[in-house]
């Protein structure tokens, strides 16, 4: 008969107990670690995630099985918060979950038609916060602007609330009401305001053209944002200008809260001579130049540019301001330098995630600084009751932004 060591017995005990321990554990936890079997609750965590996220799952089963109101359980719902979550996490005020209903609003709006008040908005922790309202919205009527901070919704107070459910909150059927309360930086300290809005149909124009003064042959052109469209109506208009005899631009890009970078570098070969536009920064360290390749506009060129310039439109402001292809007039602008893609998640749903930073000619971003105007004016805020200043209206003298830029156009054509 054969026995046993005291130590041999030992190690054949420890070893035998971390075996047991280790199948316990593969039993409890559903998978067998280094492995990569997984059977029961380790199918909750898809294979190549970390095992941290082993905890996400353990949370949706303790919340099925003992949650006190069942019926409220709902798997969708729940996946949504976790989704959302997960990207607020990132503390990128640009990157978010867009739910069926703000991804539907984020289709309507990339087709240039919409229900809702009509007015951009960007997240700026806690706030969600107004870049511009568009034209003639109802949002621009009951006197929005840039850089107002949303304090509620209907009541709700929506500080620290995620962007896409703001969105979602403000968003609405054409003749329904909403209740704004927002916060406005004065010099006097921060104002309290309250709107009561009625919701309408949004049509967004990206560009609007017109002659202020033929016997100058000054134009001017305003762009509300930069989409599919928009290189072909900037054609349009600048080919329009110049059979009346254009000889300076003024190019509007106040409240223009961006859009697409392909078109925008379209856009800028209109305005900018050979050479760099912007370049393009990824994570993997890879750079993506992009240049003008003709004569650009070739005649005086003033650009109108304030907080509500943001992203795209700063790209735009930027490389013609660092390729001293115009004057910059008005005020600092936004100060979003980053690049956003859209991910598709399925079941109308998506992720819009930064993934590049852009830098202009001169080799800065603007993000989180903005562009420097080279003559700095603020156009007069609007008194109580007052209409919103027109930004083509050269009558108007609480426009001094283009009132000062039609003044540098006319010194330089010796008017």
């Amino acid at each position: 008969m054969l026995t046993l060591s005291r130590r041999k017995v030992v190690f054949a005990l420890l070893g035998l107990l971390i075996i047991t321990n280790l199948g316990t554990y593969a039993l409890a936890a559903g998978y067998i670690p280094g492995i990569g079997i997984r059977w029961g609750r380790g199918l909750a965590v898809p294979r190549g995630l970390p095992e941290q996220f082993d905890r996400l799952g353990r949370a949706l089963e303790l919340i099925q099985a003992n949650f006190v109101d069942p019926d409220q359980v709902d798997l969708d719902r729940l996946a949504e918060g976790a989704i959302s979550g997960l990207v607020r996490a990132l503390d990128d005020p640009y990157s978010y979950y867009l739910d069926p209903a703000a991804y539907e609003d984020f289709i309507q709006r990339a087709e240039g038609e919409y229900e809702g008040i009509g007015v951009v908005v960007q997240y700026e922790d806690p706030y969600t916060t107004v870049v511009h309202p568009f034209r003639d919205s109802p949002a621009e009527r009951a006197g929005f602007w840039p850089r107002d901070r949303i304090v509620t919704v209907d009541g709700r107070d929506v500080r620290g609330v995620p962007l896409e459910i703001v969105v979602t909150l403000i968003r609405g059927p054409a003749g329904t009401p909403v209740n704004i309360i927002v916060l406005r930086r004065t010099p006097e300290g921060d104002q309290r305001l309250e709107f009561n809005i009625v919701r309408g149909r949004i049509l967004i124009n990206p560009a609007y053209a017109v002659m202020l003064d033929p016997a100058a042959g000054i134009g001017y052109l305003h762009l509300a944002g930069i989409d599919q469209r928009t290189p072909a109506l900037v054609q349009q208009a600048l080919d329009e200008f110049r059979r009346q005899g254009l000889r300076g631009l003024v190019l509007d890009l106040r409240n223009n809260s961006g859009g697409l970078l392909a078109e925008t570098v379209v856009v800028a070969e209109q305005f900018v001579p050979q050479g760099r536009i912007v370049e393009v920064r990824y994570r993997d360290g890879r750079r993506e130049a992009f240049d003008a390749h003709g004569e650009g506009l070739g005649l005086p060129l003033v650009v109108l540019v304030n907080a509500g310039t943001a992203s795209a439109a700063e790209i735009l402001a930027g490389a013609i301001g660092d390729r001293d292809a115009g004057v910059l007039v008005g005020t600092r602008t936004f100060g979003k330098g980053s690049v956003q893609s859209p991910f598709g998640l399925g079941e109308d749903t998506a992720l819009r995630i930064t993934t590049a930073r852009y830098y202009l000619p001169g080799g800065t971003t603007p993000d989180r600084t903005g562009v420097e105007p080279d003559v700095l004016v603020q156009n007069a805020e609007p008194e109580e009751g007052e209409r919103a200043v027109r930004f083509e209206d050269l009558n108007d003298p609480r426009n001094r932004q283009l009132i000062e830029a039609v003044n540098i156009l006319r010194r330089e054509l010796g008017r």
